[in-house]
């Protein structure tokens, strides 16, 4: 006599809920994974972008043109001493240094790979972008960088305030005040009896003779370099010497007394900040 077959177990409802589950924890693990690795490289091409910026910056300052064009880790195109171009070479992004066509505030700009063993096919990280201006923004893009460094538009006037219809009642208009002969003088007081000081000149201020570089700034205002005035520094009182605000830095020599260079993660510049 045969042997009966096996019975075929049926798939419980419960079974397939889990089954689901498990797929769906596995889906958003490996894009949680995905993203962190993506936020990560797009922070290291931050310090990056960071970094050129300042190096264009300072060659604006001295009289020199930017640098344009793709930056590579060889720096053929910076001086030596400019750019430190450790990690450029094999980088997620390339990497390319001021817009000299249609944006020549733009001073820094990187774009994620799309080929070679870094590159990404994946959406939306292959449009993935950043730039940096020479007013010292960066701004993360997807597409095109949106930066333009326009001056910022003036409030509109407001609008003139109608005139009231004329009343047909007939209002009786307040009695001159009398002349100086027979109105009565007021008595001087204690502070009217102490004579007026002129104004002394603050070191602070652009119009003393010879501006900020000779006699320096007060408070937290820092001395820019392009117009000999003191500026003040909106968040942080600590400023790069000679560079204003927003100064990068790669040492504490060149922050002002009482800061420290606090330095970009995995870059060599850094930023001026109070300790």
């Amino acid at each position: 006599m045969a042997a009966p077959l096996p019975r075929k177990t049926a798939f419980s409802r419960s079974d397939a809920l889990v089954a689901a589950a498990i797929g769906a924890g596995t889906v958003l693990l490996l894009g949680w994974v995905l993203l962190s690795a993506e936020l990560d490289r797009r922070a290291s091409a931050r310090a990056i972008v960071e970094a050129v910026a300042a190096a264009n910056r300072k060659r604006t300052q001295l009289g020199r043109p930017p640098v344009t064009g793709p930056i590579l880790g060889s720096q053929a195109s910076f001086a030596p001493g400019e750019l430190d171009g450790s990690g450029l070479e094999g980088h997620a992004y390339a990497f390319e240094g001021a817009d000299s066509s249609a944006r020549p505030c733009i001073l820094a700009s990187a774009a994620r790979r799309t080929d070679g063993p870094q590159g990404t096919s994946r959406w939306p990280f292959r449009s993935w972008g950043l730039c940096a201006s020479a007013l010292g923004e960066v701004q993360r893009f997807s597409g095109a960088c949106a930066l333009s460094c326009a001056p910022p538009q003036a409030a509109p006037s407001p609008l003139p305030v109608a005139s009231p219809a004329p009343s047909s009642v007939v209002e009786r208009s307040a009695p001159a005040p009398p002349p100086d002969a027979v109105r009565p003088r007021p008595r001087p007081t204690a502070e009217d009896l102490v004579p007026s000081v002129p104004d002394i000149p603050d070191l602070a201020d652009p119009r003393s003779p010879g501006g900020c570089r000779t006699q320096g700034c007060m408070g937290s205002s820092c001395c820019d370099p392009k117009t000999e005035a003191c500026m003040p520094c909106p968040g942080s009182p600590c400023c790069a010497k000679g560079l204003g605000c927003g100064g990068t830095c790669q040492r504490d020599d060149d922050c002002l007394q009482g800061c420290v260079c606090s330095k970009l993660p995995g870059s060599p510049w850094g930023s001026c900040r109070p300790p």
